[in-house]
């Protein structure tokens, strides 16, 4: 098996022309000149005086994104908070508004009712709002008027029957009926 050696030093050549010269052979033995390890040494002393200063201005910064998290979840939560009362006053007006639209038509419907003398479930079941409304239900008005009469007359029997009590008031045969089946 092979064995590697543990120490293995580079050659760097400048000129791939020469021929096996020591010129670009480092040294490991040789010592560097002491200018260039005071001006070494001052640059690392003054970057190290750079990098205290710097970590002394933002020594805080840690409790300061702490802080400026708590603040965001704050707002976030504020917001919140007036979002939900948005949410339930646009809510209430609109609950308001659908009692109100439906308190104006139960008052136009009860007017239409004694306008046309029709029953008050009729007339909602109608379709249409205002003049709408009111023309439909005079159309049934009309239709069901007219279909009775012609009932009526197809069977020979009068639209009104009178009474045997001795009064001068004109009973249905519905109205006799039901009064016959009230007394017994």
């Amino acid at each position: 098996m092979f064995k590697f050696r543990n120490h293995i030093r580079t050659v760097v050549t400048t000129d791939s022309t020469a021929g096996g010269g020591d010129a670009g052979q480092q040294d490991p033995d040789k010592q560097p000149d002491e200018k260039k390890s005071d001006e070494s040494k001052d640059f690392s002393r003054a970057l190290s005086k750079r990098a205290a200063e710097i970590e002394s201005k933002y020594s805080d910064y840690a409790d300061l994104k702490a802080k400026a998290v708590k603040y965001d979840e704050a707002q976030e939560a504020a917001k919140t908070e007036a979002q939900k009362l948005q949410d339930r006053l646009a809510k209430a007006e609109e609950e308001r508004d659908a009692l109100k639209a439906a308190a104006e038509h139960g008052k136009l419907v009860d007017s239409i009712c004694e306008e046309t003398g029709l029953d008050r479930k009729v007339v909602s079941m109608l379709s249409g709002d205002g003049k709408t409304l009111a023309a439909n239900a005079k159309t049934i008005q009309e239709i069901i008027g007219k279909q009775k009469t012609d009932n009526q007359k197809k069977q020979g029997r009068p639209l009104a029957v009178p009474t045997n009590r001795g009064n001068d008031t004109v009973t249905t045969a519905k109205q006799l009926l039901s009064q016959a089946y009230a007394e017994k």
